[in-house]
């Protein structure tokens, strides 16, 4: 049986037909949400504040004839994205772990190491990611005269 995790993995019954929760090692001890709420609520506000706007710019220079395309493709990319940034950043973790193991580090001190390697690796994108926002060539703003019912002219008589 392998183990993943908290669960326990039966190499005779695939599909996960054989997962069953292993036990735990010390009872007292759960995992707490505590300790994942301050990454998490940043992550969601980071994407909050980052994903709607760039949305809305992307899709600003477009012609409403092509919004549907042009939404399909930026949605596309933005997971692409994702799957590719995750793969790296998985790559990065369990070749860390893999090398902290191999060389005699304990499983605590291993994975401390690895997940520490993974979010530098994560900071490191954001960052380049952050600076290249500065190199996009800045588009040209439409000139957008009064509107028509804002105008002030000469009144016609009847």
């Amino acid at each position: 049986m392998a183990r993943a995790g908290h669960m326990v993995l039966h190499p005779r019954r695939p599909g996960g037909a054989g997962r069953r929760p292993a036990p735990r090692r010390n009872p007292q001890q759960r995992p707490s949400i505590g300790c994942e709420a301050p990454g998490l609520a940043v992550a969601g506000i980071g994407n909050g504040l980052v994903i709607a706007p760039v949305t809305t710019v992307v899709l600003a220079g477009v012609d409403w004839r092509d919004a549907g395309a042009a939404s399909g493709v930026l949605n596309t990319a933005q997971r692409v994205g994702q799957a590719l940034g995750t793969a790296l950043l998985g790559l990065a973790l369990f070749t860390a772990l893999s090398a902290a193991l191999t060389g005699g580090a304990t499983p605590l001190a291993a994975y401390t190491r690895a997940i520490e390697l993974a979010l530098l690796g994560a900071l490191a994108a954001a960052a380049v990611t952050f600076a290249l926002v500065f190199a996009l060539p800045r588009l040209p703003r439409p000139h957008r005269g009064p509107h028509p019912a804002t105008t002030t002219g000469p009144k016609e008589k009847r």
